[in-house]
């Protein structure tokens, strides 16, 4: 790399390190590296990882710049944990995707790739990615955001051929996705099957904190269960679900409103053979089709026919409780309203 150590490289004071690599990563440890506050950081690397830390990468705080623009590179990565507790953190990838003989796959870019946890518990933290099956933040293992303000998009779209696919994602773990605070905003421009803002291949939790987010195909994907607890969520999929989780739906509480594309599509789904249940909060979910709620759930739910782009009021005698706008276009008129 450009800047290399075989020990820890730990950044810190108020200077100013500009990086420009043109043939491997930028900054480079092969144990961690950690990042400090006043630190200000730009890595600019055309064929190679931004900033890669082989044990861990940890961003106390600081203001970090990368720029990647090679094929498949990352912005920050490593075999081990990605922790940010503060700071300001800005990642562009525009490289595109490849093929790998050895794992008959198709890696592409990432803001962040761990082999382990990431965690995000503070400052900010904003990633684009514009190439082909782009992601911003994949993690083999776990994701927890607890606070700290999450902005991602991507543009890229989906690659698929004989040999395999590759499908951009705003936020991807192998494990489960927990949201316990903080603000996330998600948004997939590109289409294409399999182009989805979170998606865990394990189970999602949210506890609290305000997620937001815009794809193509599902919204908010799990693989196992999925609750939300609490905090805002707000999922709109132009052509698929919602939320979709691949077995039972949990809304126990918060405020959730989920539109999902034309019929079939759900504003909210889980897999056939499991259930959804509504024991709390309030949960507004379009689409063209309308997934059952199971009779043992603890709070009552109303099922309507709304045209699109009408607004719908849920009336207390003469009190308005409740307000909310149907999709211009690009959904169902299916609409389910739950509340206390």
């Amino acid at each position: 790399a450009i800047f290399f150590s075989e020990g820890q490289l730990i950044f810190s004071g108020s200077g100013y390190l500009e990086v420009d690599a043109n043939c491997k990563a930028g900054i480079r440890s092969d144990d961690y590296v950690r990042i400090l506050p006043k630190t200000n950081i730009y890595v600019d690397a055309s064929s190679g990882n931004g900033i890669r830390g082989n044990d861990a990468v940890i961003v106390t705080g600081g203001v970090i710049n990368i720029n990647i623009t090679g094929t498949a590179d990352k912005g920050i990565s490593t075999d081990g944990e990605v922790r940010i507790d503060g700071g300001r953190t800005t990642i562009l990838t525009s490289g595109g995707y490849e093929y790998d003989d050895d794992d008959r796959d198709y890696p592409a870019c990432s803001g962040i790739k761990a082999d382990s946890l990431v965690s995000i518990n503070g400052g900010e933290l904003n990633i684009k990615s514009t190439g082909t099956g782009g992601k911003g933040i994949n993690s083999d293992d776990q994701i927890v955001v607890n606070d700290g303000t999450v902005r991602i998009i991507t543009t890229g779209k989906r690659q698929k051929d004989s040999k395999g696919s590759v499908s951009p994602k705003g936020i991807k773990a192998d494990g489960n996705i927990t949201f316990n605070g903080g603000q996330t905003q998600v948004r997939l421009e590109g289409s294409g099957d399999g182009t989805e803002a979170i998606e865990s291949k394990s189970e999602i939790h949210i506890e609290a904190g305000t997620v937001e987010c815009y794809s193509y195909d599902d919204a908010i994907n799990s693989a196992g269960n999925l609750y939300i607890d609490g905090g805002y969520v707000y999922a709109r999929a132009m052509n698929n679900d919602g939320i979709d989780a691949n077995k039972n739906l949990y809304l126990n509480g918060g405020v959730v409103i989920a539109e999902g594309g034309q019929q079939p599509e759900c504003g909210i789904d889980a897999a056939e053979g499991y259930s959804a249940f509504i024991n709390g909060g309030t949960v507004i979910a379009v689409g063209g089709g309308m997934q059952a709620i199971s009779s043992s759930s603890k709070q009552a739910c109303i099922a309507v026919s709304a045209s699109l782009g009408t607004t719908v009021g849920v009336l207390d005698g003469t009190t308005a409780i409740l307000g909310y706008t149907m999709p211009a276009s690009n959904s169902g008129t299916s609409l389910m309203i739950s509340s206390p």
